[in-house]
Parts: structure tokens; C-alpha cells; sequence
């Protein structure tokens, strides 16, 4: 459950090197890919060197030329044979691709990038057999990479961290315990995770013995963007809806009563969704009501999305009922704090993104029907006024939620693990105020490993 996980937050100039180590990252996502294990990879590379670990990554066909970038291409006929592959017409019951329906069939095997991960494996054991490498860590998903890091710790007789980017897929659930990938879990030295929400029951079940710990992402655009007045008020969400499991009803059920109430809101309004499965909004009953102001658009290319989030009146996350999606800190919540619109998060529970949302200013979280109506036409008046809408970000919370705070994070883990001690964490959420959750925290030792000081 989210509130049985420890978070790391020491200040970042806290962190002070007592050596420098070799750190190996394995990951797929690396820029210019769009997904946020991304810029959580990019962060990692470019500040971990600040906290005495000196990083290689291995990474799928991105950033090659770098001279700590690894880029090993995906040539599976798996692979080949999906980017081929027509996206299908949504359906209400296409709950997972016919590739992840065939992993459910045959779990004990499945995972999308297995045959990438192996070929991960042999590279990196090739290219530091003979180098000294200090500990390996790999950021899911693909999950395939866990297992990819448990064997090159094995051959490199060094401990290895999974750092996860998103929750263990549904299905795992009622694996057991023996699935390889939930063995590569459990005996990875310490598991993080990137979001409380990552805490699924079968990852909690996995690291009964050593809890995983959160390591909250950052902020990895290096500017803030001004609101720019605009002709229509804009509703923005850009990013996956993991086909129906953020379900956007409630706010099509928002939009509508506030069509028939403001004469001109129709008129006015645009909302636009960006990304891959935007189709799937229109199975949502209410979207026939609003369908003449949507727009569902594929995903964009990168470099045009700082003004496509620019010219938005506010900024969406939409969560859902199933615990992976109720209360999500997601890539998308650090893709929209630096941009001037106030980002309304609908559905799921409140928790830590709402908590987040308040204490940054950048916004606020609705539950209900009247909740999402109210808020939308609280910022709908304001853009009726001055033809923009701004929600002032407090900096010095920005300057917190940064990448270099999440590198020195994970730092701190890996020097935990290199001086066989306990995490150094703090007694207070620094949002809140509250008194933190330390209920896994007293006594969180990690197994010992043999590190040569470099």
C-alpha cells in the first residue's frame, strides 16, 4: 500500500562523496524517447557523477555518440513484426494488446522486451568482464531488464538495484513467488520505486524481507514557460490512458453540464488529448456530448510539445479506480510543473500527487462530478477575463522536485548499500509538514557487498 512506503529526501548538498564508484544503468527509454523513464534515466547520468558514482548506461536505440551511452538496438522479430502493426480500432473490451494477452496465457516466460534484455546481458558482461563495475542498476519498465540485471551482477560479483519507473504488470498478481522475474526482484539488493503507487501487492509480496523505497522523479526541463493568451480556452491531456483505465467520463460529464449552464462555453472550449490510445476517450458514454469540442490526436514529436503545453488554459491528469492509476506521482505531473497553466488532477484518490499539487501551487485535485465542474469553470471565467490562466509555482518546491534532488536520492541508496548502513532519511515531509512514515524505515539494512575504492 502507498503508505507503507519509505520515501528518500535528504537534501541533495547533504550528500557528500566518500569515494567514486562505477554505477552500470540499464535502460531502455533514453532521449530522445518521450517516455518518462527517460528523463529519469537522462537525470540519473547527468548527477549521479555529483554524489561519487561514475554511471555507463545501456539504453535501447537512443542517444548513441555519448561516451557513457551504450545504444543496443531492438531487432526481435516480435519487435519488427508490432512496429509494423496498425493500431487497432479501440474496443471497450481491450483491456491489454494481443501481446500482452498472449503474456498472460504464458507468464511464466512473456515480457515484451525479453529478447532485448538478453541482448543487454551479453553486451554489458562482454564490454566489463574485465572493467570493474560496482553495482548495476536497471530502471523498468521493460521488467525484462530486472532479470537482465540479476545475471550481470551475477558474472560481475556486484549487487544490483531495480529502480521502477511504473507498477508490475496486473497479471503477475497470482504468479509465484518462483516467476523469474519476481526472483529477479526479490533478491535484487534494494528495489525503488518511482511512485507509492508502484507498490503493487505482488511487489510488496517480492520484498517482504527488504520494503522498496521511493525515489520521487524530477523536473527535467531546464526552464520555466510564461502563459501565452489564447483564443480558445484549452483542456490539455497529453500522455496514455492505458486504454480505459484512466477513463476521462467524469470529465466529459463535467463538461457537458457546464455547455448547457455558460452560453459560450462550447463555443470557447477546446479539449484536446495527445497520445497513442487518445481514441480509447471516445468509449467514455459521455463523449458523445462533447465530441464537437474534443480532439483526440496522436502522440507529437517532442520538440513541439513546450508550446503545445504553453498555449494550454490548464493541464490534465486524469487517474483511475484501480490502485495502479488511483494515485500516480507520473512522469506527466514533472512534465507539466514547469509551464504556467494549473494542472487539475480528476479521479483516484488524493494522497501525495494532491498533496503535491497544493504545496508546488500548481494546482489541485477533483474527485467528483461537481468537483471537476466547479474547478473547470473557476479557470474557464479566469480565461474569459484575461484570455489566459496562470497558477504561480512556488520555486523553491520546484528547486526541490528536481532531477538532481532524485539522482542524489538514489546516491544515498547506493552509498547505504557500498557502507552496509541505513538509509538516511528525514523525519518530516518537507510538502506537508507531517511527521514521515517510518514504519519501514528504523533499521533498513542492506546486504552487505564488497566494494574497491576507486
Amino acid at each position: 500500500m502507498p503508505s507503507t512506503v519509505p520515501l528518500i529526501w535528504p537534501e541533495a548538498g547533504e550528500i557528500t562523496p566518500h569515494t567514486h564508484h562505477r554505477v552500470l544503468l540499464l535502460s531502455y527509454h533514453y532521449p530522445p524517447s518521450g517516455h518518462p523513464g527517460a528523463q529519469r534515466a537522462d537525470g540519473f547520468l547527468l548527477w549521479l557523477p555529483k554524489y561519487g558514482w561514475e554511471p555507463t548506461l545501456i539504453t535501447g536505440a537512443w542517444g548513441g555518440g555519448k561516451r557513457n551511452v551504450v545504444a543496443v538496438p531492438h531487432e526481435g522479430p516480435l519487435h519488427r513484426l508490432r512496429a509494423r502493426m496498425a493500431p487497432g480500432k479501440p474496443r471497450p473490451d481491450a483491456g491489454a494488446s494481443s501481446f500482452a494477452n498472449i503474456g498472460q496465457a504464458l507468464a511464466d516466460w512473456y515480457d515484451g522486451h525479453l529478447g532485448w534484455s538478453s541482448r543487454v546481458a551479453r553486451e554489458a558482461i562482454g564490454r566489463f568482464q574485465k572493467r570493474r563495475i560496482d553495482l548495476v542498476c536497471a530502471t523498468c519498465a521493460p521488467f525484462a531488464l530486472a532479470y537482465a540485471a540479476q545475471q550481470i551482477a551475477g558474472v560481475l560479483r556486484c549487487p544490483y538495484v531495480v529502480d521502477m519507473q511504473e507498477p508490475l504488470p496486473a497479471y503477475l498478481e497470482a504468479a509465484s513467488p518462483r516467476h523469474w522475474l519476481l526472483r529477479a526482484i526479490a533478491q535484487a539488493t534494494a528495489v525503488t520505486i518511482a511512485s507509492p503507487s508502484c507498490a503493487t501487492a505482488a511487489l510488496t509480496r517480492a520484498r517482504k524481507n527488504y520494503p522498496p523505497v521511493c525515489v520521487l522523479g524530477g523536473i527535467w526541463r531546464r526552464e520555466a514557460f510564461c502563459a501565452r493568451e489564447t483564443e480558445q480556452f484549452t483542456l490539455l491531456h497529453a500522455g496514455r490512458l492505458h486504454r480505459q483505465a484512466r477513463n476521462p467520463e467524469a470529465l466529459f460529464e463535467a463538461l457537458a453540464t457546464l455547455a448547457m449552464e455558460l452560453p459560450e462555453f462550447r463555443a470557447d472550449t477546446r479539449v484536446r488529448f495527445i497520445g497513442p490510445d487518445s481514441p480509447y476517450a471516445a468509449l467514455a458514454p459521455a463523449y458523445k456530448n462533447v465530441a464537437d469540442f474534443c480532439a483526440l490526436d496522436d502522440a507529437l514529436p517532442a520538440e513541439s510539445m513546450p508550446a503545445v503545453l504553453q498555449d494550454a488554459s490548464v493541464l490534465l491528469i486524469l487517474n483511475g479506480a484501480d490502485g495502479r492509476y488511483a494515485e500516480p506521482v507520473t512522469g506527466k505531473f514533472f512534465d507539466y510543473l514547469p509551464f504556467a497553466a494549473p494542472i487539475l488532477a480528476i479521479g483516484g484518490t488524493p494522497g501525495l500527487p494532491a498533496e503535491l499539487l497544493a504545496w508546488t501551487g500548481a494546482g489541485g485535485w477533483a474527485g467528483t462530478v461537481e468537483e471537476i465542474t466547479e474547478a473547470i469553470r473557476g479557470h474557464y471565467l479566469a480565461w474569459k477575463a484575461a484570455r489566459l490562466v496562470c497558477a504561480p509555482r512556488d520555486m523553491e518546491a520546484l528547486a526541490f522536485l528536481s532531477q538532481r534532488r532524485m539522482a542524489g536520492e538514489l546516491g544515498e541508496l547506493f552509498n547505504a548499500i557500498g557502507e552496509h548502513r541505513d538509509l538516511v532519511l528525514r523525519g518530516v515531509h518537507p510538502w506537508s509538514g507531517a511527521e514521515a512514515n517510518r514504519q519501514f524505515t528504523d533499521g533498513l539494512t542492506y546486504k552487505p557487498m564488497s566494494l574497491e575504492d576507486g
